[in-house]
């Protein structure tokens, strides 16, 4: 388009410097002449004319071919940045389901473990022969860590796909934490859990086991309790993170449409908002995981610089 016009503006100013030339050298004559053919004078103005809207009809095809193109390559942009959406939004469904299915799964044979000593007092209580509880610690283990590897799987997205919205990294900020705070309750219980639990020796065959004392009991639920709180909100902000996701990758698919977000009446549980991360980050920082973690991080900026 440019060669085009730099061409055109040539052609054209030479035209004109031609034109000068003869007209100044010889303009008595030329206007004689010009006066006394009316014929001529028609067919040179009907060249001009011809010439000048061939030339603006084909200075207008190149401009709407131009903007045409320009038109296509912004929609082509725009179709390949809602796929590309989608493909996040359906890697991270998956990953959602299955972090939150290994987290259940985790925390329900913590429940039903406290349920069956539970129950195995019960029925030693009332005269009835029952089995101890079948939970052995290899399994906890097992399953402690299928969850942390979801986890981990909704946390390397988070870092992978920042380039979409940089404000999703206060989900890895809210995770940190989360982690941390589960991992903290996790440790209290299985020390708990490997003195009150059976002990297999081989083969299916159990030292001589005897259940909890009341304080030991005691100890177990509430340890329980905590974990499940912890497990609970890192749930929570599981489901934060799909509401403000599905949001963020599908809100242009379907305008004017809002993903109703989880409401929090239990204030440890507080929802995560993309809108409201500059609250939310100074929420964190106040925890004591915070206030520690900035404690480390300026040790280490002291330590190196």
């Amino acid at each position: 388009m440019e060669m085009w016009r730099s061409f055109t503006v040539t052609l054209l100013i030479g035209f004109a410097v031609a034109v000068t030339l003869v007209v100044s050298s010889n303009w008595s004559g030329i206007q004689a002449y010009w006066l006394a053919h009316p014929d001529i004078q028609a067919a040179i103005i009907g060249a001009v004319a011809t010439v000048a809207s061939g030339t603006l009809g084909v200075l207008a095809i190149i401009w709407q071919l131009k903007r045409q193109a320009s038109v296509a390559i912004r929609q082509n942009a725009h179709n390949q940045a809602l796929a590309l959406k989608l493909e996040i939004y359906r890697d991270l469904s998956q990953k959602y389901a299955a972090a939150i299915q290994a987290e259940m799964e985790f925390i329900g044979f913590c429940d039903s473990f406290l349920s069956d000593v539970q129950q195995y007092e019960i029925m030693q209580e009332v005269g009835i022969n029952s089995d101890p509880p079948r939970h052995r610690s290899s399994e906890l283990m097992n399953l402690d860590v299928a969850a942390q590897e979801a986890m981990g799987s909704i946390i390397s997205i988070i870092e992978r796909y920042q380039i979409v919205d940089s404000r999703i990294d206060i989900f890895r900020e809210a995770f940190a934490f989360a982690n941390h705070e589960r991992g903290t309750h996790f440790d209290k219980y299985f020390l708990c859990f490997l003195k009150v639990m059976p002990l297999p020796v081989d083969d299916g065959v159990l030292f001589p086991w005897s259940p909890p004392g009341a304080d030991q009991l005691a100890t177990v639920e509430e340890l329980t309790v905590a974990l499940r709180r912890a497990v609970d909100r890192r749930v929570c902000w599981i489901i934060d993170f799909q509401a403000e996701m599905q949001q963020l990758l599908l809100g242009d698919m379907f305008p004017g449409n809002m993903v109703t977000r989880r409401s929090a009446p239990d204030p440890e549980f507080f929802t995560i908002r993309l809108d409201q991360t500059g609250s939310i980050l100074e929420r964190l920082s106040g925890t004591e995981w915070g206030k520690r973690r900035l404690v480390l991080e300026k040790e280490a900026q002291a330590k190196f610089h």
